[in-house]
């Protein structure tokens, strides 16, 4: 702020210039600016801190489109590793989230799938924040398939479990592979109609799933 102030920015500061407001179904939110206001808009398949600040950065250098044109572009633009669904059939989303503020955002996005259990298949690297950043999701209603990832930063699936055991999840519900490839493919053989396979921890993991399913 005090750098701002001493460069004369113009900046906008989230929930001082801008904020959010989400549907209690996660389907859709609003969006209020300085000068301009959008409500009902779809739910975005980026981060929603993401798409918001966006909305901001073009009121402030005077470029909001008009609205028709926001909710088409907030409704289709993706990026790949984030958020994206690689199947219907199963329902398998992939994310790289590797650190506490992308699981707390999880969290929350997660609400939008209507389903009767998750499959998790996490794998993460060994300079990560690993207990901060699985602590946020370990009471899911979900299947645990924690994998080993290989190279000097690699780490061991026992390492993420103790990590979820000491966040609360059951032990029962927790399966350690050697990689990655291998968790995948077990959480595949296990799916049930009605659930969602949720692959994130490391780009490396979702690099790996997404070879996989190529």
């Amino acid at each position: 702020y005090d750098v701002a102030n001493e460069l004369q920015a113009n900046v906008r500061w989230a929930t001082q210039d801008f904020e959010t407001v989400v549907s209690s179904d996660y389907s859709e939110w609003s969006w209020k600016g300085k000068s301009n206001s959008y409500t009902s808009l779809p739910y975005p398949k980026i981060p929603l801190q993401n798409a918001s600040t966006a909305l901001a950065a073009l009121e402030l250098l005077d470029l909001l489109p008009e609205e028709s044109v926001v909710r088409d572009i907030i409704e289709n633009t993706t990026m790949p590793g984030r958020q994206q669904t690689i199947s219907d059939s199963p329902l398998v989303v992939v994310d790289v989230a590797h650190n506490p503020q992308a699981t707390t955002a999880m969290q929350d996005w997660l609400n939008r799938y209507d389903v009767s259990q998750m499959r998790v298949v996490v794998g993460m690297l060994k300079d990560k924040s690993i207990a901060e950043t699985l602590a946020p999701l370990a009471t899911l209603n979900a299947k645990w398939y924690v994998a080993s990832t290989s190279g000097p930063r690699g780490c061991k699936a026992e390492v993420l479990e103790n990590a979820l055991v000491n966040a609360g999840t059951t032990i029962e519900n927790i399966d350690t592979f050697q990689d990655v490839t291998s968790a995948y493919q077990r959480a595949l053989a296990d799916y049930q109609t009605g659930e969602l396979i949720l692959v994130f921890g490391s780009f490396v993991t979702v690099a790996d799933v997404l070879a996989e399913q190529n």
